[in-house]
């Protein structure tokens, strides 16, 4: 064991407002929060790779978060009628203070000073497909020389007329989004009552190479639709490169994989009826309710591939989310 490790340290700053207003007709929390956290646990990346050693891990990080919080509430009766509303929405951003950039890597790579995640991912810049032999000649020298119309176009960055690892960018700060919101809303009426969740996250990015380009992974005989549109000659606005058992060119990391993963769940949905107190004084019971609910049952997102509330895990390694229906009846004595 390390026994030089340590735990990260944070010190945070909060700076709030809890409002009532109009006799609880409308309630508020606010809040902004800096927190910068330090000793983080990261890779020591000072022995460049061309040495062929390297350090160990080493409390050397330090990120600065800064964000601020909502939640708005409100909740009335109208004759028979009993509602609530309320929503929040957080948003935040980091900024990397220190971090253990190598010293060889290029000012475009270096994570240090940069209003991003440690998570944050590196690669090329994607300039759609390559059309035909033509488009590969006239750019810049590609990656490798088996590259072929259908395959991947990369942005020759620092313009010295081919392409090679200097190119590298930063592609996406991180997959944690930038913004997270719920909605909780509901009424009751006459003995029903109606209640409904919302989620969702904004400003985030999702990596999906993995679920497009391993078809047939590991002997596996599962091809999903989406895998089939691939370029080829007669089909070249595809959504995606060519098939090809020699595809380096299309492995690398890059912009091209990266999807915008914002969504929209209904997360939960209840229906209940509670029986008037007449009838359960009958079967001298206390309170009987009956009801329906489920869970996970739409979401909007333009990410159609994966499921955007799993983030990482969505790339088929893990068990989807499912839709889940209950009926139950719920008696009290």
């Amino acid at each position: 064991a390390n026994n030089s490790f340590t735990w990260e340290k944070a010190v945070i700053q909060d700076i709030g407002l809890e409002a009532t207003l109009w006799k609880g007709l409308l309630s508020m929390e606010a809040d902004y929060f800096y927190k910068r956290t330090k000793d983080i646990l990261a890779t020591n990346t000072a022995i460049p790779a061309v040495i062929g050693g390297t350090l160990p891990s080493s409390n050397i990080a330090t990120v600065d978060s800064r964000g601020f919080e909502l939640m708005l509430s409100h909740q009335n009766t109208i004759g028979k009628v009993k509602y609530h509303i309320s929503a929040n929405v957080t948003f935040a951003t980091n900024k990397v203070i220190s971090y253990p950039d190598a010293p060889s890597a290029s000012d475009a790579l270096k994570l240090t000073g940069k209003p991003v995640q440690l998570n944050a991912l590196t690669g090329y810049l994607a300039d759609g497909l390559y059309q035909s032999a033509a488009d590969i000649t006239s750019g810049p020298t590609p990656l490798f020389a088996n590259v072929a119309p259908g395959d991947i176009r990369y942005v020759d960055v620092d313009k010295n007329g081919k392409l090679d690892a200097n190119d590298k960018v930063i592609i996406s700060r991180g997959n944690t989004p930038g913004m997270i919101y719920g909605i909780n809303t509901g009424f009751s009426y006459a003995g029903f009552d109606f209640n409904a969740f919302f989620q969702g996250a904004g400003d985030t990015r999702e990596y999906i190479y993995a679920v497009v380009n391993n078809s047939f992974y590991a002997g596996g005989q599962t091809l999903y639709p989406f895998q089939m549109d691939r370029w080829t000659p007669e089909h070249t606005n595809a959504t995606f490169p060519r098939v090809s058992v020699t595809r380096t060119n299309n492995q690398q990391v890059s912009s091209y994989w990266v999807r915008n993963a914002d969504y929209l769940r209904l997360k939960t949905l209840e229906l209940g009826y509670t029986l008037p107190a007449k009838i359960t004084r009958l079967i001298r019971s206390g309170p009987v309710r009956v009801y329906l609910n489920g869970s996970n049952l739409f979401t909007i997102s333009k990410l159609k591939i994966v499921d955007p509330e799993l983030g990482n895990d969505a790339n088929f390694n893990s068990y989807p989310l499912v839709e889940v229906f209950n009926a139950g009846l719920s008696i009290k004595f």
